[in-house]
């Protein structure tokens, strides 16, 4: 059998076991910009002009738009709460409490902590996630005297990817200094004029670049950058909107349609019938509101009215009057505007409950699992928070704290692992708290969970809880002696007042305690307790 060339070609085709997202189709939407033959992730980004733009467009919806500001601020709340907490964990009692004083004297005050005097370490944090999910990252750098500096995204970037200091083995992207396997060793920051009259012009009219190196020269990294990259090669991170940045935009829009609208409808209340007379002639035309003329371009006069809000009472002659009733929005328009939403806030990691900040469209248990979803991904920025910020801030702020303190600095040179630590993360308000209590409960009761995990699970330390806990019993019980003491004093009878019986010591959860009376000849002294503990008499 003879078999042209193209018959081959055709029959081969049809042989073919490959994505089908690959065959062209007019049911496939045509992607433009693609490499033929695969690129890192940092050739989307190759354009710096459209890279910076892309943060500017970011900036503009966050700050104009009614939605798009509100779910930057729902999710970087979740995250960052009240603050991660810091837990030395050295090999010493004595060393992890005098750090953890140091860097709790130094995160909470400003003059200490920024560089301006104005953020709190917790404020770096806040700042940090809020900057991720608009601009797409952010640079803290550490400074010789002890202060951080916060840059924002739109500072990090050079005139030119080779700068005249450039090692001859390393290139820049958007800033940043790779070497070959793309290890960070500096970031370029443009010139931040005071001048608000003025924009980032680099190379331009007085600005400049400064490099601040990656480490310090005994290697602890004094620049952290904050980012989420979606791709191993990416180096840096993009706005969470950029895929939804149309969707938006029109959202934005067709809200504003539809306002404008129902105001225009608003203004109509009555709707006028004209009959036309039997001479032919029309009633007298009644304006809408202030009226104008103008020439066109053709020389004829045309009458504008503006619209206003008003009822006409009267009609002219010939006219039948009847009211006007308007159906907008539709009931359409608000399932759409729902989905819309929900598409929107899913880019942030948020369910509709969490978007709106109403839990009337589903019942408690959706909108506790749609919450309890949502907690993944804040858990996975945390961690990755923890690792880009909280972990080397606190190793180069322990080398200070050594340096200023050559006590510390020796101790702290006899320990095997000295940076030894532990970053928790604000858990979130019980949903239900006496589940959610009893639960950890009969974790802890039955050797599931430790006191200590417990508490870290909710952003505390165990030794803070305890030393707190014994503080108040101390307080309690030295006051109820004293009173009792006085109370004794006073009233000389056969009736002596307890110390027990003035402070409410309550009893662990799960313990019942019954008082029995004894004889008063008995060794025993009247308060003697039985107490019965899951069923056992101790």
């Amino acid at each position: 059998m003879d078999i042209n060339n193209k018959q081959l070609q055709e029959t081969f085709g049809e042989l073919k076991a490959d994505y089908d997202m690959t065959v062209p189709s007019r049911y496939i939407r045509r992607r433009k910009g693609l490499p033929s033959g695969g690129s890192g992730a940092d050739y989307h980004t190759r354009i710096e002009q459209k890279y910076y733009d892309s943060i500017e467009l970011a900036r503009d919806m966050a700050r104009n738009d009614a939605l798009i500001g509100q779910l930057i601020e729902r999710a970087t709340v979740n995250e960052i709460q009240e603050g991660f907490t810091l837990e030395p964990k050295t090999d010493d009692d004595a060393v992890n409490k005098a750090i953890a004083e140091y860097w709790e004297a130094w995160a909470n005050d400003p003059e200490l902590c920024d560089v301006a005097g104005e953020k709190t370490f917790n404020d770096f944090e806040l700042e940090a996630s809020r900057a991720v999910k608009r601009d797409g990252d952010c640079l803290i750098v550490g400074l010789d005297t002890g202060h951080f500096q916060f840059h924002e995204a739109h500072l990090l970037g050079t005139n030119s990817q080779y700068p005249s200091q450039l090692d001859d083995s390393r290139e820049v992207v958007l800033g940043i200094e790779l070497d070959s396997v793309r290890k960070r060793h500096g970031y370029w920051l443009s010139t931040d004029f005071i001048d608000p009259h003025r924009t980032v012009m680099r190379g331009a009219f007085g600005a400049s670049e400064t490099r601040v190196a990656a480490y310090t020269a005994s290697g602890l990294k004094q620049a952290f950058h904050i980012y989420d990259p979606k791709r191993v090669t990416q180096t840096r991170g993009v706005t969470a909107m950029a895929p939804i940045m149309k969707m938006s935009a029109m959202f934005e829009d067709i809200n504003f349609a539809k306002m404008v609208q129902q105001q225009l409808a608003s203004a109509f209340v009555l709707l006028r019938q004209r009959s036309q007379f039997a001479g032919g002639a029309m009633p007298t035309n009644v304006s809408y509101g202030e009226s104008s003329t103008s020439v066109s371009q053709t020389g004829q006069i045309v009458n504008e009215e503006g619209i206003q809000a008003g009822i006409e009472l009267t009609g002219a002659p010939g006219e039948d009057i009847s009211a006007f009733t308007s159906n907008i929005p539709n009931a359409e328009y608000f399932t759409q505007v729902k989905l819309l939403m929900q598409l929107m806030g899913v880019n942030f990691g948020l369910p509709l409950c969490l978007v709106l900040m109403d839990g009337s469209e589903t019942n408690f248990s959706g909108w506790r699992g749609a919450v309890d979803e949502a907690r993944k991904g804040f858990k996975l920025n945390q961690r990755a928070m923890i690792r880009r910020l909280h972990t080397p801030a606190y190793k180069l702020k322990l080398d200070h704290f050594a340096n200023q303190d050559p006590a510390l600095g020796r101790a702290l040179e006899k320990l095997k692992n000295p940076c030894a630590h532990e970053w928790h993360p604000q858990a979130w308000p019980y949903i239900e708290p006496v589940k959610d209590a009893n639960g950890d409960l009969i974790q802890v009761r039955n050797g599931l969970l430790s006191p200590r995990r417990v508490q870290a699970k909710n952003g505390r330390k165990w030794e803070t809880v305890a030393e707190e806990t014994i503080a108040d019993n101390v307080f309690a019980i030295r006051a109820a002696k004293k009173a009792a003491e006085s109370i004794n004093k006073e009233f000389q009878d056969d009736q002596p007042v307890h110390w027990r019986e003035l402070v409410n010591m309550a009893t662990p959860d799960g313990t019942n305690a019954s008082l029995e009376i004894i004889d008063a000849n008995s060794h025993f002294s009247n308060d003697t307790m039985n107490k019965e503990k899951d069923g056992e008499n101790v």
